[in-house]
């Protein structure tokens, strides 16, 4: 797509849908330029939310489609009566600033938690410390790196090393030292970012472990999973 990416708003010409085996509903697509040109083809897949352009699938991006109130213009159609609509991606960051959050964690903090745990953090959950340091929403408590009270003082937030030994120990060291723990879903499953499988763009994914489910990955990266956490769209 080019320099489009960093665009705020994307104008979207849906052509025709395709029904897919597994029922999914698929929506065959063009992405225009500004100047209404097609500079990229792709699907939308309504069942969860991704969008494939040339072949590539970005599912850690939500789509909402813009009312005319946010945009100004409203749905159109082209000469062949297809809806051209227009798109707004919304990432991580969007998603995090409008929950609780501890605020960021200084370099320096995060530097201490690597050594202590003995891991490399990926660039999505370090972006997050960075800027975030921990998080609350409906339906999740992201783990990360905040400025602790006393003892007596019950912590806000989940840190992600005192998280991560816990389990450990409570595995009688059998939890390999390369997870991450940064969400317990209230039960008995936990979700860790597995640095042993560290792509070369730095991203690790996360997976899922718990009774009858070991090293599930539930998601290429920490951005997508927290995205699908918001979305209630995680299955092992």
């Amino acid at each position: 797509m080019g320099s489009s990416r960093e665009r705020e708003w994307y104008f979207i010409r849906k052509l025709r849908s395709h029904e897919q085996p597994e029922r999914r509903q698929r929506i065959e697509i063009q992405v225009l330029d500004d100047a209404g040109k097609a500079e990229a083809v792709g699907y939308i897949d309504e069942e969860t939310d991704s969008l494939e352009i040339n072949g590539v699938v970005i599912p850690w991006e939500i789509l909402q489609v813009a009312q005319s109130k946010d945009y100004g213009q409203g749905d159109y159609v082209d000469s062949e009566g297809n809806s051209i609509e227009p798109f707004k991606l919304m990432g991580l960051e969007e998603l995090i600033a409008k929950r609780l959050h501890a605020g960021p964690a200084p370099e320096s903090v995060i530097w201490e938690a690597e050594k202590s745990l003995g891991v490399v953090f990926p660039p999505s959950y370090r972006r997050f410390l960075m800027k975030f340091g921990a998080a609350l929403g409906e339906g999740f408590e992201l783990a990360g790196l905040f400025e602790q009270g006393g003892e007596d003082e019950p912590p806000q937030w989940n840190h992600v090393v005192s998280q991560t030994l816990r389990l450990r120990r409570a595995s009688h060291h059998q939890l390999p030292p390369s997870l991450i723990a940064v969400l317990g879903d209230g039960e008995d499953h936990v979700y860790y970012i597995d640095t042993t499988r560290r792509r070369a763009d730095g991203e690790s994914p996360v997976v899922a472990i718990g009774p009858g489910t070991d090293n599930v990955v539930i998601a290429d990266n920490f951005s997508v999973f927290v995205i699908r956490i918001h979305k209630g769209r995680i299955a092992f």
